[in-house]
């Protein structure tokens, strides 16, 4: 039940997309909700390795949470390994997402390019975030962590057409 879902989890995105018509067979809802749950847990086993490399747990049990995730979906361990280096050392962190918004492995991928946003967001680099979110979308319009970094993004910048464009995305009331 979406509703349900929603409740349990406010940014089940299947659930959201499904209770705002988005899709049209049960086939697109399950397989959405398929892909979320695999997403989930590929989340949690790099939150798995981060957490262990922050404790000095041994490197090599850090490393299996980081293949799991990157097995179960490309790039979710290699987000957490750059925001993890974000912590200790930012401009090493920044290059990293750069190289890999490059890699063959993940340069189709719009959450990495996400991430290089944020971290220049963090970082104090506006254009450079702007960069990465504009490719980003390139690669998927729909990308709710895209525009709502670019909402931030405009927020900051005290552009409000720019902060109603992308309200409106997250919302699903793309053009």
């Amino acid at each position: 039940d979406w509703i349900q879902a929603i409740h349990l989890e406010p940014g089940h995105l299947p659930a959201q997309n499904a209770l705002n018509g988005a899709y049209t067979t049960p086939e697109e809802a399950l397989e959405a909700s398929s892909a979320f749950d695999m997403t989930s847990i590929a989340n949690e086993m790099a939150r798995c390795a981060h957490m262990r490399w922050d404790r000095g747990i041994d490197r090599e049990s850090s490393n299996w949470c980081y293949q799991r995730a990157e097995a179960l979906t490309p790039g979710t361990g290699e987000i957490e390994r750059i925001r993890h280096d974000f912590e200790f050392d930012p401009v090493k962190a920044l290059k990293e997402a750069d190289e890999a918004t490059r890699d063959p492995k993940y340069k189709n991928n719009p959450t990495i390019f996400a991430e290089a946003a944020n971290l220049n967001l963090q970082g104090g680099s506006a254009r450079k975030a702007k960069g990465y979110l504009d490719q980003g979308l390139k690669l998927n319009p729909r990308h709710i962590g895209l525009h709502q970094l670019y909402f931030e993004l405009c927020a900051n910048q005290g552009d409000r057409a720019c902060m109603d464009e992308h309200r409106r995305a997250v919302r699903g009331e793309v053009k």
